[in-house]
């Protein structure tokens, strides 16, 4: 049983008592289930550990200001932002409203002017026909 000796079937035989190959297969089939969610468990540590280690590197701090106070800065930029626009908008309504309001005044103007064009182009007409009663339009 040279091989057995190599392999250290021999040792781990005289360690958990074992006097021939079918009490170690015993002991190894009663063993078997306690060992595979253990090697579960240590496969899922190991890759818990590479997923943590990655975040870590995403979150460590590789510059002089730390990530939360970096994302309370941002935070802030945007919130006053918001408010320029807000502040913006309401202006640009405001202008809109005072020049519809203009445009109304203007329109009222012309139309006026353009009813007293009219009155006074007929009066024109009717003094011409009087004034002039040979001359046909």
């Amino acid at each position: 049983m040279v091989w057995a000796d190599t392999l250290g079937i021999r040792v781990l035989a005289e360690a958990i008592n074992a006097d021939n190959g079918w009490d170690l297969a015993a002991y190894l089939i009663i063993g078997l289930p306690a060992t595979i969610p253990a090697i579960g468990a240590w496969m899922h540590s190991r890759r818990t550990g590479r997923h943590t280690d990655e975040i870590r590197d995403q979150v460590t701090n590789s510059h002089k200001s730390n990530l939360r106070d970096d994302i309370d800065q941002l935070t802030e930029t945007v919130g006053r932002i918001d408010d320029q626009t807000r502040r913006i908008s309401v202006e640009v309504q405001t202008d809109r409203k005072l020049r519809q309001e203009a445009d109304d005044r203007l329109t009222e103007r012309i139309t006026e002017h353009e009813s007293d064009d009219r009155s006074a182009i007929s009066r024109l007409e009717r003094m011409i026909r009087r004034h002039h009663p040979e001359e046909d339009r």
